[in-house]
């Protein structure tokens, strides 16, 4: 096997290798490195996944080849070439990615219309299957373009100018799209702008060509028509498209709410391709209970909201998302903040889903399982939340207040920059700041926004193209929003309300919360964790998981440890269960063990009795485990403890026998564990049982004879291949992880000739001492969610399971039982 030639540390030396290996059609070998260069950090570097990208095209793997490109696409926006290698990518198994190249050749067309004339991007546009479509362009003072509908090509364009609408024929020849098969050869158009105007947009059944809005020299709000209605009145607006069932649960959640403020709704049909939803709105115009707009070309968000804007000139107004729900008199605590003060131009109101307004948790879409409990939250921050309104750098358009004052002086939504949308509320708050004016958050108020149900498809392609602009328009506008966030003085409501929420909610579910190391859990789970903020300055976290609006809370220790009892007693958990001795200070576990909730032991290692947690002496090798504590006390003086608030051997133990005798239950991973413990406190044998939470469906001594074999059957297979077997290894960051035992493995496979190859995800304990084994290569940190493609990118055939800790052993098995794949427990030829 070729060793590396020199250890990589930096993005460039990854990439260089990989590099290499492309050139040596070592294809294995340079993803490898391409996929490390990709992990680095957070975000991926966009040359990485470009090289990435080309050795999975290379080695087959199309499907993961295109993610890289459309997140490439994504990262540069602007940049045509990546546009055409992902529409090149998706055309070449076009049945399986229709609908990405259909966006990606839309998002490339709407930046740069004038690519149609290209030959491959008119081959393109025929293969694409869009039946009404078109693309139109500035030349001087006279915008040109083309249209085709294919089920009419006799059809004519529409004109919007300005909220005026008129139809223009087209004839002009189109002898480039004729040779693919668009149109009759004669589908082009060329219209002379007015010597004025603000925008214009042209569309062909429905929509909007490529290229379009144009911006005139005009300023944003047009001449309003005099009111007709009582000035009092707060329009709410709700544009819509997509997202049928969203649409109409919002549309009753609106009626359904308690709202004493004089409102309308106003529903903007932005030309829906949903003919049942159009159908439902023109009913319930037909009832009066909303106000309906269609629009006869799809403008986007952006230009859904203006023609509703300029209905009146002297209504506030509420822009509502369509995927959105309300409760209560939330119309009437909107309106209450919106006139705290003259200045305040937009309220925004807490939510799920809301930014920087987001519940539980900010900037993050926090999941909703349940709308009875959504309408609770709410409720709470009614009853809860100050009323006075807490100002906030910009507001967020899914639910946003603003006043009509505010609203004719700043303009409508700048449609022009911003065009379909995204980007274009951020834009309005910023300029109503420069100009004197507040957003502000009603803290009283949390609506549910389900996120990007009406204008779905699009949003990742819009949000690429905008958040640029926006950057540019607005360069300090980064550092408010990151000084909001760092300053975050939402936190103590966010905090108040979970606590309120969780001694309403969760006593139903009678839980067991986990104290200590607790695997990954899917559904209702409650865990209790402990982090070392500084030295000696601990944080205990209570998370939640499943229930909607608890997500973690996190108690000072010991500043706020009554507030911790207080909140566990009041969640009504049925018991504790504590998994080790070792991770925890002991102040703490004696606390939470201290009577006022029962507990049961479920122990995952030996930090009942040995500092060491795992019984590991020099080398991570396990001890014979004496009895003799004189020997233990030698083991701590010499390598040290892996616990906290470690004495001495005896206070230890007599500290563990007094927690121990006061669990209701004992439980322990096998035989060899129960044995031990017994051995040490033999006083408690006839309580301790086999089984704890972690205990697979079989017990470990069978499940181990089980792999075993079934780890056998793969040595006979693969070390007779010529390709390497790949390995993975989950993880190598400490000792008891199996960091050396992994190394051992390793030279072991070198020494024989074997054709091994261990992939190791994750972070380990020496990178650079593992990189100087040619036969270990490193992933870098992996995601939960991603363990699955890393796993068949790398072709991994088995996984090692090298640890010497019970626990950790069985922590992998679970994993391997999960992805169906056997375990190595040592080196293949043993």
């Amino acid at each position: 096997m070729k060793p590396v030639p020199r250890l990589p540390y930096a993005l460039s030396d990854y990439l260089s290798i990989a590099l290499e290996k492309l050139d040596d059609n070592d294809l294995i070998s340079a993803f490898r490195y391409a996929d490390r260069a990709c992990r680095l950090s957070k975000f991926p570097n966009a040359n990485a996944l470009i090289v990435r990208a080309t050795v999975l095209s290379k080695r087959g793997y199309l499907t993961d080849a295109i993610h890289d490109l459309k997140t490439v696409s994504l990262l540069m926006p602007g940049n045509h070439n990546i546009s055409f290698s992902l529409l090149r990518l998706c055309w070449s198994d076009l049945k399986n990615h229709q609908k990405l190249f259909n966006q990606s050749l839309i998002s490339l067309l709407r930046q740069a219309p004038t690519l149609c004339f290209n030959s491959e991007v008119a081959t393109w546009i025929a293969g694409s299957g869009i039946s009404a479509m078109g693309a139109a362009w500035r030349e001087d003072e006279f915008i040109t373009g083309w249209a085709v509908n294919t089920n009419d090509l006799e059809s004519s364009v529409l004109i919007e100018l300005d909220g005026d609408f008129f139809s223009v024929g087209t004839g002009i020849p189109t002898p480039w799209l004729a040779t693919t098969g668009i149109g009759n050869g004669h589908n082009g158009f060329r219209l002379k702008l007015p010597a004025s105007f603000n925008l214009l947009r042209i569309g062909i059944s429905g929509n909007s060509l490529w290229g379009c809005p144009f911006v005139g020299n005009k300023h944003l709000v047009p001449t309003l028509p005099s009111s007709v209605t009582p000035p009092n009145i707060v329009d709410v607006i709700v544009p819509v498209f997509l997202g049928r069932s969203e649409t109409l649960a919002c549309l009753d959640a609106i009626r359904a709410s308690n709202i004493s403020v004089p409102h309308r709704i106003i529903v903007v049909d932005d030309c829906s391709t949903d003919e049942n939803l159009r159908t439902a709105l023109r009913q319930r115009a037909q009832r009066k209970e909303i106000v309906l707009v269609s629009r006869p070309i799809n403008a986007g968000f952006s230009g859904a909201v203006n023609t509703a804007l300029t209905l009146d000139n002297n209504h506030d107004v509420i822009l509502l998302n369509a995927d959105t729900l309300v409760y209560g008199n939330w119309l009437d605590r909107m309106q209450a903040a919106a006139y705290q003060s003259d200045d305040i131009a937009t309220v925004t109101p807490l939510s799920n889903h809301g930014e920087l307004a987001s519940y539980p948790l900010p900037m993050q879409n926090n999941p909703v399982f349940n709308a009875k409990h959504a309408e609770l939250i709410d409720q709470l921050f009614n009853s809860i939340g100050p009323k006075e309104a807490i100002d906030i750098p910009v507001g967020v358009g899914f639910c946003l207040y603003i006043k009509r004052k505010a609203l004719n002086e700043i303009g409508l939504l700048n449609e022009g920059l911003y065009g379909r949308g995204y980007g274009e509320d951020t834009d309005f708050c910023l300029r109503l700041q420069a100009r004197g004016w507040r957003n502000v958050c009603a803290a009283n108020v949390y609506v549910v926004h389900w996120g990007s149900r009406s204008f779905n498809d699009e949003k990742q392609y819009l949000v690429a193209q905008n958040l640029p602009r926006l950057h540019a328009g607005y360069p300090h506008h980064s550092d408010e929003y990151e000084q909001f966030l760092a300053d975050d003085p939402l936190y103590d409501l966010r905090r108040k309300i979970q606590r309120f929420l969780l001694a309403k909610v969760v006593p139903q579910y009678k839980g067991t919360l986990q104290i200590g190391t607790s695997d990954f859990n899917e559904g209702i789970a409650f865990t209790l964790k402990s982090i070392e903020k500084r030295h000696n300055q601990w944080q205990v976290n209570l998370t939640i998981s499943g229930i909607t609006g608890l997500d973690t809370i996190k108690y000072a220790w010991p500043e706020q440890s009554i507030e911790l009892r207080d909140d566990l007693s009041a969640a009504g958990f049925k018991n504790l269960e504590l998994k080790t001795f070792g991770e925890w200070p002991a102040e703490i576990i004696d606390y939470l063990t201290g009577g006022f909730i029962p507990y049961d032991m479920a122990l995952e290692d030996y930090s009942g009795y040995c500092p060491r947690k795992y019984r590991l002496i020099r080398n991570a090798v396990i001890c014979d485990d004496p009895v003799d504590t004189n020997e233990c006390a030698r083991c701590i003086t010499e390598l040290g403890p892996l616990v906290y608030n470690f004495r001495d051997i005896a206070t230890w133990q007599e500290r563990a026998q007094r927690i121990l005798s006061k669990a209701k239950k004992i439980s322990l991973l096998n035989d060899e564990m129960r044995n031990a413990y017994i051995r040490r406190f033999p006083k408690l044998g006839g309580r301790i049982v086999i089984g704890g939470s972690n205990n697979l469906d079989n017990s470990f001594s069978n499940r181990k004879n089980e792999v075993s074999s079934k780890s056998q059957a793969t040595v006979s297979l693969f070390t007779k291949l010529k390709e390497p077997l790949n390995i993975a290894v989950l993880s190598a960051r400490s000792l008891d992880e199996g960091y050396l035992q992994l190394i051992e493995q390793a030279k072991k496979a070198i020494e024989q000739h074997l054709a091994i190859m261990f992939i190791v995800l994750g972070d380990t304990m020496n990178d650079a001492n593992l990189q100087q084994l040619p036969n270990i290569h490193l992933t870098g940190k992996v995601p939960e969610a991603q363990i699955p493609d890393v796993l068949r990118l790398h072709n991994c055939s088995a996984i090692g399971n090298y640890s010497p800790c019970v626990h950790r052993r069985i922590q992998v098995a679970k994993v391997a039982q999960r992805f169906e794949l056997p375990l190595v427990h040592g080196c293949m030829s043993e």
